[in-house]
């Protein structure tokens, strides 16, 4: 009789969780809204992905319809509209910051005087300046731009520099922002707005008011679950789209931004034993 050999196996499964942060500044190609980055390492035997935290410039949407404000030269008596370009800003010149905006919206129409906008980073306040003569003038601002700018809505404000008296309020203009991760999929367990196509949602609610560059959203109990899985099972490029709630790309206005994701792997080593 033909004796049969058996193999006894050990079997040992490891499974992980990994934190990697993505920078749109490492993108291989596209905008800081809209790109692709290679992941410094190979992932495999991917089961999910766990959005984890997201640092984003802080910016605000000027659109048009409610992109003007008034001006009066007290020497010359005539009231003046200046109207900014719609766009996404934020207060850092990259490449054309909201003090830049500003300066252009002035001096675009016809003036007697030379105009300039500073920023106090202490103070978070705008001041308005004719740095040509010592004769004041007036401005005034309907809302929304009022309140963004850190001024009262329908009110004069006259002098040679003008300070606004409440600190810049750039906000995004929604609660929620939307990232889209193409090789990760759509996360539909947690998809509410079934027009859009995202893979994470990322919250921008009970935010500290004491934030000056960047909104930091970390890991919280809100954020967990929004856990996806990734169908093919390996990472090793993302391509990465930040949307808003209508699924617009959200213009950065040129500023890099990072997230970071949780990848969980598991696999099983199995060991032929011989006896």
């Amino acid at each position: 009789m033909k004796k049969l050999k058996l193999e006894q196996y050990e079997v040992e499964r490891h499974s992980k969780w990994e934190l990697i942060e993505v920078s749109s500044s490492s993108r291989t190609y596209g905008t800081p809204s809209n790109f692709k980055v290679s992941l410094p390492k190979r992932h495999v035997h991917v089961e999910a992905v766990k959005f984890a935290y997201a640092s984003l410039p802080v910016l605000t949407s000027i659109s048009s319809g409610s992109n003007t404000f008034t001006y009066i030269e007290s020497d010359v008596l005539v009231t003046r509209t200046a109207t900014i370009v719609p766009g996404t800003y934020n207060i850092q010149a990259n490449p054309v910051s909201l003090l830049d905006a500003l300066e252009i919206a002035i001096s675009s129409v016809p003036h007697a005087h030379v105009y300039m906008i500073f920023y106090n980073p202490n103070t978070r306040r705008l001041t308005f300046s004719n740095v040509s003569s010592l004769d004041p003038f007036t401005l005034r601002f309907t809302e929304p731009l009022a309140s963004t700018l850190g001024f009262l809505p329908n009110t004069d404000y006259t002098g040679v520099n003008i300070t606004a008296p409440y600190p810049l309020n750039l906000d995004h203009n929604s609660s929620t922002l939307y990232l889209g991760i193409e090789e990760i999929g759509r996360d539909f367990g947690q998809s509410t707005r079934t027009n859009l196509n995202y893979t994470f949602a990322i919250p921008l609610k009970n935010l500290p008011t004491s934030y000056q560059k960047n909104l930091l959203f970390h890991d919280t109990e809100l954020l967990k679950q929004y856990t996806t899985n990734v169908p093919d099972h390996f990472l090793w490029e993302l391509t990465v789209k930040l949307m808003d709630q209508y699924g617009a790309v959200v213009d950065t206005n040129g500023l890099d931004w990072t997230f970071g994701l949780e990848v969980h792997t598991s696999h099983v080593d199995r060991t032929v034993k011989l006896e």
